[in-house]
Order: C-alpha cells, then sequence, then structure tokens
C-alpha cells in the first residue's frame, strides 16, 4: 500500500505546485479566470475501476483547478473574512494530514488530543472565558453551527425549566 517511492513523488509534487502557487500570487488575478462549466468538464471524468498514481492525482488535481480559484491568500483579496495561511500553518498542516489522528478520545489520537486541550485553554483565556467554560473545537462550519444551535436549545430550556 505504501511505496516509499511514490509516496515522496506525489509529496514533492505537491510542495513544487503550492510553492508555485505562492511564488506566483502577486501575480495572478485574485477572481478565477475559467467558468463553472470549464472547471466541471475537467472533473467530471468516469470513476476509474483502477488505482491512479499517487503523482497522476497531485498532477490532475493541480491542473483541473488551475483558473478556478479564489486568490483569498492574497494580499489584493477584499472579500469575505476568510483569512490566509502562514507558511507554518500549512506545514502544520499538512503533518496533522499524515498522521491522521482523531482528536475526539485520548485513545484514538492521546497528542492531538492533548493538543486540543490546550488550545481550548488559549482560546479561553484569549476570549476572556472562565477556566470552567464548557468548550469544543468541532471539526468544520456546519458541526459548529450544529453545535451552537443545540447548546442555545439547551440554555432555553434551562431557562424555561
Amino acid at each position: 500500500m505504501y511505496n516509499s517511492g511514490s509516496i515522496r513523488t506525489a509529496l514533492e509534487r505537491a510542495l513544487e505546485v503550492a510553492h508555485g502557487y505562492l511564488e506566483n500570487l502577486k501575480a495572478m488575478s485574485v477572481a478565477p479566470t475559467v467558468d463553472l462549466a470549464t472547471l466541471r468538464t475537467r472533473f467530471a471524468n468516469p470513476l476509474n475501476e483502477e488505482s491512479t498514481a499517487r503523482a497522476v492525482v497531485i498532477a490532475d488535481l493541480a491542473g483541473h483547478v488551475d483558473g478556478g480559484i479564489v486568490g483569498s491568500a492574497s494580499g489584493r483579496f477584499f472579500g469575505w473574512a476568510i483569512g490566509g495561511t502562514l507558511p507554518s500553518a500549512m506545514a502544520a498542516d499538512w503533518l496533522v494530514s499524515a498522521r491522521d489522528q482523531n482528536a475526539a478520545l485520548l485513545s484514538c489520537g492521546p497528542a492531538a488530543a492533548v493538543v486540543e486541550e490546550v488550545v481550548r485553554s488559549w482560546l479561553k483565556d484569549l476570549l476572556g472565558l472562565p477556566s470552567s467554560a464548557s468548550f469544543a473545537l468541532t471539526t468544520g462550519c456546519q458541526m459548529a453551527h450544529i453545535t451552537c444551535l443545540a447548546a442555545a436549545h439547551h440554555s432555553l430550556l434551562a431557562r424555561l425549566g
């Protein structure tokens, strides 16, 4: 399953693509330069019955998205509050993805769970919340919305007795 040569090739290709993108970001259009029909045509391939080489997957992905990327990492982007990523955050994200840990339980990923505990503590301090405050990091925006709705529902019902 894991051929170190093909893994290295795929990761090196991803690094080259990411580096090239970031190096050229100042000169690139902030807005997408291809339409949705073009993007759909590029991606709408039949499902393969055989596996595809890792490097080919990376090359295809990099080529297919060309012109369909919003330059939100650019200092010229003044759209939504998306934010850019720092090189250290990107590298950390790659490490997290490679290690594929689950911070839900200590038994699933002890180090990931402890990092989450520390981040919760930092955020409570940053936001001026009491250390006893209940706190959770979610997997994404939709889960954050559901969590907030559940907390509001619980609070409202508690006030109503």
